[in-house]
């Protein structure tokens, strides 16, 4: 008698992951690079452009049920920035700004489809590795919108 037939292992079968699943796994690669902001929230111009996340918690878990409305940069003396943010997706912008001083103004809606958030505060933190500069917090059942102070320092 021989040995009895070993079945081989099976391969998983290749599913497409989720949108939020890839929304994660790309946020991620990006979380991987050193933070530029400091908690003075103070960048060097040299280390711009800047991404920032919308996030459902304090833990930077990338926001599904809100998303960004709009955002709007002005300089100190309240004009706005043109060209900023450089880019702008559902839950997170870019920003590459000179130095000076700048308000950054936030609004944020329902993400389509999405219902509710049973969660209503949203905060903004840099896409970086273990942020923990939480750069603003946005209570949606008082107000769709936030802002927050940015120094970049030459």
């Amino acid at each position: 008698m021989g040995s009895p037939k070993v079945p081989k292992p099976r391969r998983k079968p290749n599913v497409a992951k989720p949108a939020t699943a890839r929304a994660v796994q790309a946020l991620e690669a990006v979380q991987a690079t050193t933070c530029k902001i400091s908690s003075g929230f103070q960048v060097k111009a040299s280390s711009m452009p800047v991404t920032l996340n919308l996030c459902e918690d304090t833990r930077s878990t990338p926001a599904t049920k809100v998303q960004f409305a709009a955002v709007n940069v002005f300089d100190n003396s309240g004009s706005p920035v043109a060209n900023q943010p450089t880019s702008l997706k559902s839950n997170s912008f870019d920003l590459k700004l000179t130095p000076g001083a700048y308000d950054i103004n936030l609004t944020v809606a329902p993400a389509s489809g999405a219902r509710s958030p049973s969660r209503p505060t949203v905060f903004l933190y840099e896409a970086c590795k273990n942020p923990t500069t939480q750069l603003c917090a946005i209570v949606t059942s008082v107000s769709p919108g936030g802002s927050f102070h940015l120094s970049v320092i030459p």
